[in-house]
């Protein structure tokens, strides 16, 4: 299954660009307690995966 969570974390935290901003606050759906401006929150809207005879198909 695809750890979609997981990619975007990667994604964010390996772009030198976003690190010099917010070095490593990137958190999933909510920031830690007493976490300083600037962070990154982020969430998964939805996965729709489509279904076929052998089971899921990535796309």
């Amino acid at each position: 299954m695809i750890q979609i969570g997981k990619t975007i974390y990667n994604l964010l935290s390996s772009d030198t660009d976003v690190t010099d901003v917010v070095d490593d606050k990137i958190y999933p759906l909510v920031a830690d307690i007493n976490t300083t401006f600037p962070f990154i929150v982020y969430r998964k809207n939805s996965y729709n995966p489509d279904y076929t005879k052998d089971g899921i198909s990535r796309k």
